[in-house]
């Protein structure tokens, strides 16, 4: 996400184009919030799976049989297993996963 700003307080204003009026350049600040993936905690929203269907955290924990990983295995890139790379939602659900460290 970028947000349109003064580089300091005694830069000119930000014209409608974007641009200061000493530049021709629009100036721009990086702001960055940290991604749910970067801590240990799951997301609230609907992410894709490796089918691309749209599912909560709590989906993958929720099958039929408590027994099955399978879900798991797909969809939260353990390093080791056949699906390193996992999928969004197994990035966005590193509590759920227990890949927090990984």
């Amino acid at each position: 996400q970028l947000i349109r700003t003064n580089v300091n307080n005694d830069s000119p204003p930000i014209h409608e184009e974007g641009t200061n009026a000493n530049d021709s350049q629009p100036q721009f600040q990086h702001h960055h919030d940290p991604f749910p993936q970067d801590m240990c905690y799951d997301g609230n929203g609907y992410y894709l799976n490796t089918a691309g269907e749209p599912k909560k955290c709590s989906w993958l924990i929720n099958s039929d049989d408590p027994t099955d990983e399978t879900r798991r295995m797909q969809n939260c890139g353990y390093p080791h297993s056949e699906y390193p790379g996992g999928s969004d939602l197994g990035r966005m659900c590193k509590n759920t996963c227990g890949t927090c460290g990984i």
